[in-house]
């Protein structure tokens, strides 16, 4: 679950993953890079053709981030992109919609450019 701050509003919201998308996409315990761009890549392509939430996109994304600052493997490409996609929610939550498709695009490239 993460918790979001909105500084304008003063408001916290909150993201919680329904048990069966941690099922779907967290089966494991242990987790390696691969599996993290493998399950990156399905969540995007679920949030795609709209099976996935936007904000569960985001907290998934946020799960995969700190797995990776966990195991230290986090100074990397995916690294860079599941924390950049982590923030959605952030610019969600403050309506700062430009962010979120600027992201969104960045996510499009990096993934584009793993199935070249």
């Amino acid at each position: 679950m993460s918790k979001i701050y909105n500084w304008d509003t003063k408001k916290i919201t909150e993201v919680l993953l329904p048990a069966d998308i941690i099922k779907k996409y967290f089966p494991k315990k242990e987790y390696s890079l691969d599996d993290v761009e493998e399950i990156f890549k399905n969540s995007y392509e679920d949030f795609k053709n709209e099976i996935l939430r936007i904000d569960y996109f985001s907290e998934i994304a946020d799960n995969l981030w700190n797995i990776l600052v966990k195991q230290r493997i986090e100074k990397n490409k995916i690294g860079d992109i599941t924390l950049m996609a982590s923030e959605i929610n952030f610019y969600l939550d403050s309506d700062n919609l430009d962010r979120v498709d600027d992201i969104l695009d960045d996510v499009e490239k990096y993934l584009r450019g793993k199935t070249k």
